[in-house]
């Protein structure tokens, strides 16, 4: 009779063992660790930061009814417009270009446990670059020049030929304003001219015509 109490004990003693560290195995980290990534789809100004997990080799991105098991925390050198959710705005309008942290905290409420990833962002205006196709440098004081719109800072690289192939001009500055004269000081004759143009912030060269006229095109 004894045996049977102690054997009938050590087994509800074994099950509460054995529910305990199920418990405990439930309550384990889901997630290995948590990162973000940064997007800026309307304005350079304005980041997009979405959070995601991973999971051995997953890699998941966080939804939103996914703040029911998660806290999110976001911070950094700049606070964001939205905190406690899965996704947050930063707008760096009043601070301007430079380099900002942003950090991110995740509580997984199951574990207890605090997920942490922090990374900084360049925030640079984007380099505008336009070359127009035509100028008449007659001397009317109406679009004399041909001018190369940039906001960058790096030099230009530019060559101009005739549709021939002679290279009639060519110039490496960050401004590029040229008066339809050749490297000589002569006056280039009515037509079309092709050019190249170079420099360290793009990937390849940019080609196109350029249509210089001497006379009005609107009289044409």
């Amino acid at each position: 009779m004894t045996k049977c109490i102690l054997m009938g004990k050590l087994k509800v003693f074994i099950f509460i063992l054995f529910l305990v560290i199920s418990t405990k195995l439930i309550a384990q980290t889901n997630i290995d660790s948590v990162g973000f990534v940064v997007s800026f789809p309307e304005s350079y100004l304005k980041a997009y930061a979405g959070s995601g997990y991973f999971e051995g080799t997953t890699n998941e991105r966080f939804e939103i009814e996914d703040t029911l098991n998660y806290e999110f925390t976001w911070g950094g050198d700049v606070l964001p417009n939205t905190t406690s959710a899965h996704a947050a705005i930063y707008n760096f309008t009043t601070v301007g270009d430079g380099n900002y942290l942003i950090d991110l905290s995740v509580l997984e409420k199951s574990s207890g446990t605090t997920f942490t990833y922090s990374r900084i962002v360049n925030i640079a205006a984007p380099v505008v670059l336009t070359v127009p196709n035509v100028f008449t440098p007659n001397n009317d004081g109406i679009n004399d020049l041909f001018e190369v719109f940039y906001n960058g800072t790096t030099n230009l690289d530019i060559t101009i030929f005739t549709r021939t192939g002679t290279q009639v001009y060519d110039a490496v500055s960050p401004s590029i304003i040229w008066d339809g004269r050749n490297s000589s000081g002569s006056e280039l004759s009515e037509g079309v001219y092709y050019y190249v143009l170079k420099s360290e912030f793009m990937n390849k060269a940019q080609t196109g015509f350029i249509y210089l006229y001497r006379s009005d095109i609107n009289q044409q």
